[in-house]
């Protein structure tokens, strides 16, 4: 046996001891109350004390949830620094706490403005010593996870014994003689002096005081982790407490007594929990050795363990549970059998859900373990006022199994899950979905996003996921599939009504889901508004679809606030704001060359159209025309190239087909030039005949990339819509033509305004001169 199973299985046993002495101790407690005091009393007291831990509990905000977690974490890595910090602070916040609600008086409170009439208690002035509670208790829960934490598990488990064991003798002798006020002084001493000794004990053993800093940063992960985790104890609260305090508030005082005697004998078994406080810590480690089959097997061998325990007391108590309840505890237990024996399965179901809870915690999945716990406590409520008016004790107990029983169930899951998600991101992938959106330029711009991805995993299946409301996914498929980087492209188009995109978008999000991918990488442009947002639903589309592994959507980059009237600096360009986010998850864009891959008969294909169409004694030149929006005007194209005509330029006009007609009266009316969007070229074939020209004039749009793509160096008609650079010709020696406007970065595919002044005030001297200098650079 290793060191590491010697160390756990050896703490497991103690704590297991520990747990059944404790389990004795607090039923004893119970029934030494239950038989000493008036029925009325007791039953109050014990709904009393669950709201009381309830309030603890929630008020810790939690914290002590949180340290237990972190500190082994931070140990494991091997940062006691942090550790240390966390233990101070948690210990600070806890005492805070405690004296708030002492202070406050809530518990008091509550409890005295509903239900004291009900119950007739002869001293209602007693129940104020419930505010000597909620300090000690919250300082001692502390304690315990904090030691528990730092794997102090012997010191942790002797003072819950200590804990208990005082309380039980402190009843025996002084029950008689004071009754109620005797049990409310004694849980809160014995609370306040196992707290003070786990004080002194980490201070002396580790030297961890109260007073270490605690870097905000960390704090702020603390605080985060502590808001889930306290969605997570009202799993760890529903079982007993949040059910005895419902049932005292819309039952009968006879039906929370009865709850309240059958309830001792369910809570023998709940300290087995003691063994998912051990093992969480080791449970760490173990994710972090990535040793992700022995977790495996330590859940299912939990759950074997539990069915076997909740079978043999199932036919134990079918047949002879009257007769034990009679013989052990006395004729008073015998008609509260079937009560016990459903808060008994519920409670095995309920440590092995704790069990799951805290390996899930333990993994650093707090939120999963934390909707999962809000849920199922949700069910219990729902089931609570269902059943507790109607069938009373046994109702409220039906309630908590069931609950305890989805619990188990979903956080097993929810463990097999995480173990088999991560397992499958550790290995290399064998299909990876790249996700996009976007039309021609889009797409040009992130090939050498494609060629990162295809040289990191040579062997995997790349597809190419995408959507566009220009022309689909057919130019995207047009462009990529060609060059090898990707082997499919699947998307849909956002054409047409709302109801038809949903559509489209469940059956291609069904259709992901299908295909198993194993890791996602978001090569989209970086939104300019509500990134946070937006990547968040892009994570929940990747979970929706089964993908356990995505990239691609962290280091982004923020753009700078718009403001009415001044203009927002540069930003970096989209494909390297892309590379950067790849690059932030390892996946390293060396060369960022826009290069499509043109194959041999693409390009011998432009060649020929060339040569058929072009003089051979003329200085070519591309002019991009097209696009949907923000164009400068075909007219003043015309101009421009009947300015020009004298240098030799002969312009070669692109676009698409929908501008073929307004190009060929381009041409008429200059009366020289080519018609290159009605050669019925492939894209890339364009991109190949492209390059045969000096250099290319244009609108800003997928031309204008494509351009890029085939080493051509640009003059580019901007309007003032985008952020300064952002979508300029990637690269070094282009030239932009473009006016700032007080409207700048509207971000608007139209102008609001009707007329986008913007690029269509631009004049053609301007232009003329960019071209004119172009010009001179490129004919030497």
């Amino acid at each position: 046996m290793s060191n590491f199973q010697r160390k756990f299985f050896g703490n497991a046993a103690f704590s297991l001891v520990c747990a059944l002495v404790i389990g004795v101790c607090a039923y004893l407690v119970r029934r030494i109350t239950a038989n000493g005091l008036p029925g009325d009393e007791y039953a109050f007291f014990y709904s009393t004390f669950s709201l009381v831990g309830m309030m603890v509990a929630f008020a810790s905000l939690g914290i002590p949830n949180a340290a237990f977690f972190f500190i082994p974490d931070y140990c494991n890595r091997g940062e006691e620094d942090k550790a240390r910090g966390v233990y101070s602070w948690c210990l600070r916040a806890v005492f805070a706490v405690g004296v708030f609600l002492t202070v406050v008086g809530l518990p008091a409170a509550l409890i005295l403005g509903r239900n004291m009439e009900r119950y007739g208690i002869a001293s209602p002035g007693i129940f104020w010593l419930l505010l000597l509670l909620p300090l000690p208790i919250c300082v001692s829960v502390a304690m315990t996870m904090l030691l528990n934490g730092m794997k102090e598990f012997v010191a942790a488990n002797l003072l819950l014994l200590w804990n208990t064991l005082s309380i039980f003798a402190g009843v025996l002798l002084f029950l008689d003689r004071y009754g109620l006020a005797a049990v409310i002084v004694l849980y809160a001493s014995g609370a306040f002096t196992s707290a003070v000794a786990g004080v002194w004990w980490c201070i002396r053993k580790h030297r961890y005081g109260f007073w270490h800093p605690l870097a905000p940063e960390v704090r702020g992960k603390l605080l985060k982790a502590g808001g889930w985790l306290l969605l997570s104890c009202t799993g760890y609260y529903y079982f007993s407490e949040l059910g005895n305090v419902l049932l005292s508030f819309i039952g009968t005082p006879e039906e929370t007594l009865k709850f309240n005697i059958a309830l001792p004998v369910a809570l023998m078994i709940r300290p087995l929990y003691s063994v998912s406080g051990v093992f969480a810590p080791f449970s760490n480690q173990l994710f972090q050795e990535r040793k992700f089959h022995v977790l495996r097997r330590s859940a299912r061998s939990m759950l074997g363990i539990t069915l076997l325990m909740m079978l043999a007391a199932g036919g134990v108590f079918a047949f002879f549970g009257g007769m034990i309840l009679t013989l052990l505890f006395g004729a008073r237990f015998a008609p509260v059998a079937p009560c016990t024996l459903i808060l008994i399965e519920g409670a095995l179901l309920w440590n092995a859900a704790r069990f799951y809870a805290d390996m899930l915690n333990s993994m650093r999945r707090e939120r999963q373990a934390a909707l999962i716990a809000g849920a199922s406590a949700l069910v219990s409520v729902v089931l609570y006022f269902i059943f507790c008016p109607a069938w009373g004790a046994e109702g409220t107990a039906w309630a908590a199994l069931i609950a305890s029983g989805i619990w188990m169930a979903s956080t097993l899951t929810a463990v097999l899950a995480v173990l088999k998600r991560t397992e499958a991101a550790e290995r290399p992938p064998r299909k990876i979905l790249l996700f996009h959106s976007g039309s021609i330029g889009d797409t040009v711009i992130v090939f050498p996003m494609l060629k990162a991805v295809r040289e990191k995993w040579r062997d995997a299946e790349i597809v190419l996921f995408t959507y566009s409301g220009y022309s689909g996914v057919a130019c995207v498929r047009e462009l990529t599939e060609p060059s090898g980087l990707v082997d499919r492209v699947i998307g849909f188009s956002t054409s047409g009504g709302k109801f038809g995109i949903v559509a489209r978008l469940i059956s291609a999000t069904w259709r992901v889901r299908r295909e198993r991918f194993d890791l996602a990488v978001n090569i989209n442009r970086t939104p300019t508004a509500l990134y946070p947002l937006r990547m968040k639903s892009w994570r929940l589309w990747c979970r929706m679809c089964g993908i356990p592994r995505h990239m691609g959507d962290r280091a982004l980059f923020i753009f700078p606030p718009r403001r009415e009237g001044v203009l927002p600096p540069a930003v970096p360009h989209h494909l390297d704001m892309i590379a950067a986010r790849l690059e932030a998850d390892g996946i390293a864009v060396t060369d960022r060359r826009i290069d499509l891959n043109l194959t041999a008969d693409e390009i011998a294909r432009a060649r020929e159209i060339w040569d058929r169409n072009i003089p051979g004694d003329k200085f070519p030149v591309a002019f991009g025309v097209g696009g949907k929006q923000l164009r400068w005007p075909m007219e003043k194209y015309a101009e421009l190239c009947r300015r020009i005509s004298p240098l030799g330029i002969y312009p070669v006009f692109f676009g698409g087909r929908e501008n073929s007609a307004e190009i060929d009266e381009a041409v008429s009316r200059v009366g020289l030039g080519f018609n290159a969007a009605d050669t019925g070229l492939s894209l890339r074939q364009t991109v190949a005949f492209m390059a045969r020209c000096k250099f290319y004039v244009g609108n800003d749009t997928g031309t204008l990339h494509m351009a890029v793509a085939a080493g051509l160096k640009c003059v580019g008609v901007y309007s003032a819509h985008n952020y300064p650079a952002c979508w300029h010709p990637y690269g070094e020696g282009h030239v932009v033509v473009k006016h700032e406007l007080p409207c700048a970065v509207c971000l608007k595919r139209s102008c609001p305004r009707g007329r986008a002044a913007c690029i269509e005030d631009i004049p053609v001297d301007e232009v003329e001169a960019a071209v004119r200098q172009m010009f001179e650079r490129t004919a030497k």
